[in-house]
């Protein structure tokens, strides 16, 4: 009898260990399915190419604003590209600290690359020279704006509340929505600069978004009354 149980105890184990490995086959293959269309949509996304002839390119400058380079900036600039130009792709020249590639990097101006660098001085410095916060690229599903790329930050600094009160110093919009109808977390998290602030517990730039809403608002209102 307990022959037959020691049996039967090995036979089960195996038949466990079998049904496991066939397990651990079909999951491999499927995650080897997942990452392959992945790839398949990433190269699609990074084929897209600028067909309106009239979109200015500034690729160098725009690499040199992420990155926080001012004089690179400076040169880019003295060599005629346009401040409010795009990038124009790939993506994959945005690597950040995480390791990933931004996917809306070739939509980016060099203020749009600035803020979403964190590389406020020279966000500064482009807002000096006439970059504007309310340019969008023809291509861009995203819809991110310079206010939301700092609302979007882990921490709050000086620095970052400075360029967003000249942000809005020039008319930017805290309420504005961003074009993701198709990203739930992304809406999660706060499809606004205002409420994505919120979110991340950014409580001086709600504070500054508030102010700025309310006198957006009453600039409206008396347009609207007009």
């Amino acid at each position: 009898m307990e022959v037959d149980s020691l049996y039967r105890r090995i036979l089960i184990g195996f038949v466990v260990w079998q049904i496991s490995g066939m397990l651990l086959v079909v999951e491999t293959i499927s995650y080897a399915q997942f990452t392959t269309d992945t790839e398949s949509i990433d190269t699609s996304i990074e084929e897209v190419s600028i067909l309106d002839p009239a979109v200015e390119m500034s690729k160098r400058l725009v690499e040199a604003a992420y990155r926080g380079n001012i004089r690179e900036v400076q040169s880019a600039l003295a060599s005629g590209e346009k401040i409010n130009g795009f990038h124009g792709g790939p993506s994959s020249n945005f690597a950040d600290k995480f390791g990933g590639y931004p996917s809306n990097a070739r939509f980016w101006t060099p203020l749009l690359a600035a803020v979403a660098g964190e590389q406020d001085a020279v966000a500064t410095y482009l807002i000096g020279k006439g970059a504007r916060c309310d340019v969008k690229h023809p291509q861009d599903v995203t819809g991110y704006s310079a206010l939301l790329y700092i609302a979007n930050r882990k921490t709050e600094s000086e620095s970052g509340l400075i360029v967003a009160e000249l942000l809005l110093g020039m008319n930017a919009d805290p309420h504005e929505k961003i074009n993701v109808v198709s990203c739930v977390y992304e809406v999660s998290l706060g499809n606004t600069p205002a409420l994505r602030a919120k979110h991340r517990s950014h409580k001086r730039l709600s504070e500054l978004f508030a102010r700025a809403g309310s006198k957006l608002g009453a600039v409206r209102s008396k347009k609207s009354d007009d």
